[in-house]
């Protein structure tokens, strides 16, 4: 008698959906990482003038950095709670139908924390941007 996880991997068709199912979630962690990256480019770029006058008034790029890395922490660890917290609530809604859906518990958390380490990455270029401002150009003054 065969298991229901030796059934699986006996069969062809169950091992290319997994591979191919990987490879999404990898392009779809990727595309994350892009997404998250852009938008901290954007918020860097609205916040120029904030940026220039922490500089101006003696913040180092470091604490600036450290303060912009902690706040892109925060908001990307926060989404993500959210994010997982109503996918969860999603599939146990659906997974009650004829369709029912297994949820792994250390996938989820795996996923997760790659998506939280992916937005750190992916806001890394937005935030070399700050190192690079000059205060007295965001602010606008001439000299």
């Amino acid at each position: 008698v065969l298991t229901k996880s030796e059934a699986y991997a006996g069969s062809p068709g169950f091992s290319a959906e997994t591979t191919t199912m990987t490879l999404i979630r990898g392009f779809l962690l990727v595309i994350s990482a892009l997404v998250i990256g852009a938008f901290f480019t954007v918020l860097t770029v609205q916040r120029t003038r904030q940026i220039g006058l922490l500089k101006a008034m003696g913040a180092s790029n470091g604490y600036v950095l450290r303060d912009g890395i902690g706040q892109m922490t925060i908001l990307v660890a926060a989404s993500t709670i959210v994010g997982v917290s109503i996918g969860t609530a999603l599939i146990a809604v659906v997974g009650r139908g004829d369709a029912p859906v297994e949820l792994d518990p250390t996938a989820i958390a795996m996923s997760a924390a790659s998506l939280v380490v992916a937005g750190v990455l992916g806001s890394l270029v937005a935030f070399r941007r700050i190192t690079q401002i000059e205060p007295a150009i965001a602010l606008g003054v001439e000299t």
